[in-house]
């Protein structure tokens, strides 16, 4: 998986056309020097990006990742996969792919230990990615539309986007895991458990609320494609999972 995803970074960068700016080694580099000087400074940006990644994500298993088996590199490569599973319905993938690397990027704030008092785990991931933005001088309204994104998962019933644009796939990529299969939607609970082992089970059941006004909503997805395959079973898992919270299991 790490190799997939390194490559995956790698060839979203080169999609991008991006020049680094004056932090990162003079956007002027695009007038003033051979084309090879340019490339190599914005492959330095590159690696040194994919390195800040690796550190704040972790593979689920092993380092910063190890107490957060979901939130990790393994949901980041699932969303990849539909991501690529939907390239045809989204008018700018490129975004869509930057979204996706970015947008849990912060929920650990640079620790192993999940900050589950946070309020602003998603505020931030945006501000990280907007600092990355700026140093590869992605466009002003690029960088906008992919903050806005990030932050808007943070509020997934609400967040007033519908229809078949390129962020409400982006945000049903987010939630397809709730419109899996029955193990893989129990595998996702219990590393969701993992993640906030600190909690006492009592406390965690009480936190688990959110998963009813899941239920209060018209639709948990967005797309039309993600209604008809996953909303069924998104419902159908929810209740499970209130029904066992509620038996104490």
């Amino acid at each position: 998986m790490e190799q997939r995803l390194r490559e995956a970074w790698h060839h979203l960068q080169q999609r991008l056309d991006l020049a680094v700016d004056k932090k990162g080694g003079a956007r002027s580099l695009l007038r003033t020097q051979r084309p090879e000087v340019v490339w190599e400074v914005v492959e330095q940006v590159e690696e040194r990006w994919w390195q800040v990644l690796v550190q704040h994500y972790g593979f689920g298993e092993t380092g910063p990742g190890a107490s957060r088996p979901y939130h990790c590199f393994t949901h980041v490569n699932a969303l990849l996969d539909l991501c690529l599973a939907y390239e045809s319905a989204l008018k700018r993938r490129n975004l869509v792919e930057l979204a996706i690397f970015f947008h849990e990027y912060l929920r650990y704030k640079c620790s192993v230990v999940y900050d589950a008092k946070a309020k602003d785990n998603e505020e931030q991931s945006a501000l990280m990615f907007e600092q990355y933005a700026d140093e590869v001088g992605l466009s002003a309204e690029a960088k906008t539309t992919v903050a806005k994104w990030i932050i808007d998962t943070k509020t997934h019933t609400t967040a007033d986007i519908h229809g078949d644009e390129d962020e409400a796939y982006f945000l049903d990529f987010d939630l397809a895991v709730l419109g899996e299969d029955e193990d893989q939607y129990d595998t996702y609970a219990r590393h969701i458990r993992t993640e906030y082992a600190h909690y006492p089970d009592e406390a965690y059941r009480s936190g688990r609320h959110v998963l009813e006004s899941f239920l209060l909503v018209p639709s948990l997805f967005r797309t039309q494609a993600f209604k008809e395959a996953r909303e069924a079973k998104a419902r159908s898992n929810i209740r499970r999972e209130i029904d066992r919270l509620r038996g104490g299991g």
